[in-house]
C-alpha cells in the first residue's frame, strides 16, 4: 500500500534546493561585484548616494530572494537555511577574491573599501528577511 506523503513536511533542503542556494548566493555575489566596479564610476558610492545603495540592496535582497524561493519551491519555514547557505557561498567567493583577485571590485582603495562595506551589508541583509519570513510564517500557522 502506497501512503500518502502530500501532506509531509519537508524537514530540510532538497540537494535541487541546496544547488539553487549555492548558484543564488554566486549570483547576488557577482551583481554586486559588477554593481561596486561599475556603479562606483557612476557615482553610487559617493557622498550620500551610498545611503541610496543600502537601501536598494535592502529591496533588491527581498525581491531576489522571494524570487529564488519561488523556483526552487522553498517552504518559508526553511527559509533561514536556504538564505544562510546562500549567504555563506556569496562570503566564500568574496574571500578568494580579496586574496586572489584583488582588482576584481576596481582599483580605486576608497571605493573597495565603500563597496566592501555594502558586500558586508549585503551578506546580513538577506539573513534579517529570512528571519522575518520565517516569523511571519509562524504567524500564519
Amino acid at each position: 500500500m502506497t501512503k500518502n506523503t502530500s501532506n509531509v513536511r519537508q524537514d530540510s533542503l532538497t540537494y535541487g534546493q541546496l544547488i539553487i542556494s549555492v548558484l543564488f548566493g554566486w549570483i547576488l555575489w557577482y551583481a554586486g561585484v559588477l554593481f561596486i566596479k561599475h556603479g562606483g564610476a557612476a557615482g553610487f558610492y559617493d557622498g550620500n548616494n551610498i545611503i541610496l545603495v543600502y537601501l536598494a540592496i535592502l529591496v533588491a535582497t527581498y525581491v531576489a530572494i522571494k524570487i529564488a524561493m519561488l523556483i526552487g519551491k522553498v517552504p518559508p519555514y526553511l527559509a533561514l537555511n536556504f538564505v544562510g547557505l546562500a549567504t555563506a557561498a556569496a562570503i566564500t567567493l568574496d574571500a578568494l577574491a580579496l586574496i586572489w583577485l584583488r582588482d576584481i571590485y576596481g582599483t580605486d582603495t576608497e571605493l573597495v573599501l565603500r563597496g566592501a562595506a555594502s558586500i558586508i551589508w549585503g551578506a546580513a541583509v538577506p539573513i534579517f528577511i529570512a528571519l522575518q519570513i520565517e516569523a511571519k510564517h509562524r504567524r500564519l500557522k
